[in-house]
């Protein structure tokens, strides 16, 4: 490069990876933001849900006065709900979409130049089917964000079996579908994230050159596939499709009962939990086997949380649909199910008691 980057594109700092606690909504956002706008190589700040308003309206003061442009990612908002755009139960697909949309709401109040939102997990069986759900997910929040201001729109590109496991993904497919969108609305574009890549297993020709003419947003990042790692993908990939079911919490009969998670794939991420239910509630959560067995449920996994922030989440809420741990959804997805095998036997029970 013969001239600066930015003779080509603003820089940015994409602030709640940089902060990931910040993927929550809460802590102390407004001032890291600060922390960032000091920075004066950064033309541009990404900035994600804040659950406080007036934080929101802090940090997007603090931008405009800063003369920092703002991006908005609705990425952690989709993976940490396990709401998914492209999925085929339409209950779940308009969950996702009313998320997205909340989220341009959120963008707009911001007086973001855009938004960005990921494809979901999809059926290696029933890609098109996935793809049409994203289609009509994508061109309602187009729609919307349209009618808001000229708000730009981008989808970005993830792996499609190594981490997200995005069905968008490949080039091919990513090119298709920015001409289906662009051609609607002009204002739709890509995201390319340069660790995606490798993580897709396409050169930088392969992957770059197609989508280049749809291409708003990069995020520059690198990534290690570590030798004989893809072997371990097809368990990966198992425990990320674990649906975690509902469980009504106020059926629930005394006693301790154990449950657990066991792939098929492989067993790297077996866990066995038990649960102890006094007066209808559930008092202790306690992790019996696993890699996180013991007194690891207790120690950090990501951002300061542990197995025993997501058992708090469940009992707090009544509910096993709960936010996972960012950058821990496998871990926490399958100590969720091992929980709700549990819980069955505790509802099993007190169904049994009460005819």
């Amino acid at each position: 490069m013969k001239q600066p980057m930015k003779k080509y594109f603003r820089t940015g700092l994409v602030h709640f990876m940089a902060f990931p606690f910040a993927m929550s909504g809460e802590g102390p956002i407004v001032e890291t933001v600060r922390t960032v706008l000091c920075d004066p190589y950064f033309e541009v700040v990404e900035l994600t849900r804040m659950a406080d308003a007036q934080a929101r309206e802090q940090a997007a003061k603090l931008a405009r006065e800063a003369g920092v442009g703002i991006a908005y990612g609705a990425q952690p908002q989709l993976l940490r709900s396990g709401d998914n755009l492209c999925d085929l139960d339409e209950a779940g697909r308009r969950r996702a979409v009313q998320r997205v949309l909340a989220c341009v709401d959120e963008a707009y109040q911001m007086q973001a130049e855009g938004i960005a939102f990921l494809a979901g997990k999809y059926d290696p069986a029933k890609v098109e089917e996935h793809y049409q759900a994203m289609v009509r997910s994508t061109r309602e929040i187009c729609a919307y964000a349209a009618a808001k201001s000229d708000m730009a729109v981008n989808l970005e590109v993830f792996d499609t079996d190594v981490e997200k496991c995005s069905l968008i993904g490949p080039a091919a497919l990513a090119k298709r579908f920015a001409q289906e969108i662009g051609s609607e609305f002009p204002r739709f574009g890509l995201m390319a994230d340069l660790s995606h890549i490798l993580q897709l297993r396409e050169s930088f020709d392969e992957n770059l050159d197609p989508i280049v003419p749809y291409l708003r947003h990069v995020h520059i990042a690198n990534a290690v596939l570590t030798k004989g790692m893809l072997a371990f993908e097809p368990g990966r990939r198992e425990a990320l499709a674990v649906s975690v079911g509902q469980v009504d919490f106020s059926r629930l009969r005394d006693g301790v009962y154990t449950g657990a998670y066991q792939g098929t794939k492989d067993h790297l991420r077996d866990a066995k939990v038990s649960v102890t239910v006094t007066g209808g509630e559930v008092i202790e959560i306690r992790v019996l086997e696993g890699a996180l067995a013991n007194e690891k449920q207790h120690g950090e996994i990501r951002n300061g949380q542990s197995l025993d922030t997501l058992f708090t989440r469940v009992v707090e809420a009544g509910s096993l649909q709960v936010d996972t741990i960012s950058g821990a959804t496998i871990s926490s997805k399958v100590h969720l199910k091992a929980l709700e095998n549990a819980l069955a036997q505790a509802r099993d029970s007190a169904a049994g008691g009460n005819p």
